[in-house]
């Protein structure tokens, strides 16, 4: 299934077999902040239609479970999609998965929890925030390892089993960078960064932190 309406750009139109919207991007994304240590990119408003985004998302089956907080659904991808996104990294894309969490949606709730990790899988992750009115504290940070050190997914085993190990243990992490939680904001960070969600809210999908995740691989 292809979600592809949406972007900035032209609406063409909705199919009418199917409940599945179609559009094409703009030829340009606007990027309102690049290279926080060169490594995370935010880009606000990048949707053309986030409401009807969310609209659709809501409606979707959340029953992929997995080693994450919360709930997902299956992806929804189309090439338009990752042109947009590569246009924003600025970087030809060389590997856009469709069988895996590529262009989910997600929803978490207060009740549940998060710990410190990296993507090292993909060269490239991202969240695009689609909860309106969500507080500014229910973003994403990032951290450094206090005994190592380490802000990205340690090359060395013993190093790796370590930070692991410590991935729920707050005293052992210092925040280096936070970005706020905003409604129809993609952010774009090095997969092997270390990260974490924060401050999850809500009860529902409807009225939790709901948003779509992306993980990817470019040339460098």
């Amino acid at each position: 299934m292809l979600l592809d309406r949406h972007l900035h750009g032209r609406i063409d139109h909705v199919s009418p077999d199917s409940e599945q919207p179609c559009e094409q991007p703009r030829s340009c994304v606007q990027t309102v902040m690049l290279t926080m240590r060169e490594t995370i990119i935010v880009t606000d408003d990048f949707y053309q239609d986030p409401l009807g985004v969310r609209a659709f998302a809501l409606r979707q089956d959340f029953s992929v479970k997995g080693n994450y907080p919360g709930a997902r659904t299956q992806a929804f991808l189309h090439d338009e999609l990752a042109a947009a996104i590569q246009s924003v990294v600025g970087l030809p894309i060389t590997y856009w998965p469709r069988d895996t969490y590529n262009g989910a949606f997600q929803f978490s709730v207060a009740t549940d929890r998060t710990w410190v990790h990296a993507d090292h899988t993909t060269t490239w992750s991202g969240v695009l925030y689609l909860t309106p009115n969500a507080p500014a504290s229910a973003g994403t940070a990032f951290f450094r390892h206090h005994q190592s050190g380490n802000e990205t997914y340690p090359a060395d085993e013993a190093q790796r089993r370590q930070c692991d190990a410590d991935a729920g243990v707050w005293d052992r992490w210092q925040v280096t960078d936070q970005i706020g939680n905003r409604f129809n904001r993609l952010i774009l960070f090095r997969g092997q960064r270390f990260h974490c969600s924060r401050g999850h809210f809500g009860d529902t999908k409807e009225n939790g932190r709901l948003f779509q995740t992306f993980f990817f691989n470019t040339t460098y």
